[in-house]
């Protein structure tokens, strides 16, 4: 038996919610500068952003071993997104930028 997810389907209205924060948060993501990061987790955030699933006020914290001042982090996560999604729309992934703050520590 096949599922099909459309706006149309009952399933889709009655299970399968689409994901916005309603509320202010924080996101810590853990191993920022890795490759998963980079080309999954970065993109897949822009997406969120580009569709307004965000609330005005939100704070994503990138937390890993490399060290990178703002502008080198924000550097990063503008070069992943935009190596996945060259159309990316400037406005917005420069607004999504501004979300982003980096910190270097080691694990323990």
């Amino acid at each position: 038996m096949s599922l099909i997810f459309s706006e149309r389907n009952s399933l889709y209205t009655d299970r399968v919610k689409p994901f916005a924060a309603p509320s202010p948060f924080s996101f810590v993501l853990l191993g920022a500068s890795g490759n998963l990061a980079k080309l999954k987790l970065y993109p897949a955030l822009y997406i969120l952003a580009l569709k307004k699933r965000f609330p005005a006020q939100y704070v994503i914290v990138g937390y890993g071993r490399t060290a990178f001042d703002e502008a080198g982090f924000r550097a990063l996560v503008e070069e992943s997104v935009r190596a996945q999604l060259p159309e990316a729309y400037k406005k917005v992934l420069e607004e999504f930028l501004t979300h982003f703050q980096d910190v270097q520590e080691q694990y323990y």
